[in-house]
């Protein structure tokens, strides 16, 4: 008699067996490696800031020019009423010259609502960052960082416990967060544009409590978005052209207290969220809800 095959288990019986995370919206399969993410840099920052600019309507445009408004970035008039509504002195002299002629002064409104020349912004966001340069100061779109590309990968380990949570019963074990960047070419934005730079391997840790996963949802996104490195001269090694890290601290040992780097900290949270506060990276409750909205729209197909 032919052995019988046990069919697959189908998706209810799969769910059963996930270990429900304390605090956490996310349910990782019984696997340790719980997730990787995937950043890939951009060619230009100004690529990034530009897709977040409006066109200026022909009836603003017309009042900007009868009000003699200026760009505050060059201090010269945002319309010119003698040719065409553009003022091409400017050409001369806008350090943007890729842009070329009278798309140099071609009027751009940011999402705050401020209104600039396009070649006067985009000089500005290259040398002050993505904000907005006039009083608001408001971002230019998503925050972005200038870290090279790399992946970060999330294991969890059920049986090690950061130093301060080993009778903690909240907490389910450690998130370890692994680093890699590998060797590369420095972006326009780095400090030596073509020259190599040494790849990196970091590898740091959480506790699996409720705080630690709130955290863990923040370093994603703050990864995602170039946040958590950058290059330069490292303070360790003295080494120029490598990948160093950003502003965002991290602790590389689940043990030996602050001065190691490591836990118990009982400050950490607060000022790793304030950093994270400081560089525009959502707050939690922020995050949970587009991953709410993302997790619905693949539930019902929507595109």
């Amino acid at each position: 008699r032919a052995p019988q095959l046990k069919s697959p288990p189908s998706k209810r019986q799969k769910g059963s067996s996930l270990r429900k995370i304390p605090g956490a919206r996310i349910v990782p399969v019984a696997s340790r490696i719980q997730a990787e993410v995937e950043y890939k840099a951009p060619r230009s920052l100004k690529k990034v800031s530009m897709s977040q600019f409006q066109v200026v309507s022909e009836d603003v445009t017309r009042k900007l020019a009868a009000d003699d408004e200026e760009c505050a970035i060059c201090l010269c008039p945002l319309v010119d009423n003698t040719n065409g509504g553009y003022h091409n002195s400017m050409t001369a002299t806008l350090p943007s010259q890729a842009w070329r002629g009278k798309r140099d002064t071609r009027m751009v409104r940011l999402p705050c609502g401020h209104i600039f020349h396009q070649g006067c912004i985009l000089s500005s966001i290259s040398s002050l960052g993505n904000r907005c340069p006039y009083k608001c100061s408001k971002l230019v779109g998503e925050p972005q960082g200038k870290s090279p590309s790399g992946t970060m990968k999330i294991i969890r380990n059920s049986s090690m416990h950061c130093s301060g949570y080993e009778n903690d019963p909240s907490s389910s074990g450690t998130i370890l967060i692994q680093y890699h960047i590998p060797r590369g070419k420095q972006m326009s934005y780095h400090p030596n544009p073509g020259t190599t730079y040494h790849s990196a391997h970091r590898t740091c840790y959480l506790p699996d409590t409720k705080k630690g996963n709130e955290l863990l949802v923040r370093l994603q996104y703050a990864f995602r978005h170039g946040l958590t490195f950058t290059v330069g001269t490292s303070m360790t090694t003295g080494v120029p052209n490598s990948v160093t890290w950003a502003s965002i601290h991290h602790k590389t040992s689940p043990s030996g207290g602050s001065n190691s780097h490591g836990f118990p900290d009982t400050s950490y949270f607060a000022n790793c969220n304030k950093e994270l506060d400081d560089l525009n990276v959502p707050a939690i409750t922020e995050l949970l809800k587009e991953e709410d909205k993302s997790s619905q729209k693949k539930e019902f197909g929507a595109v």
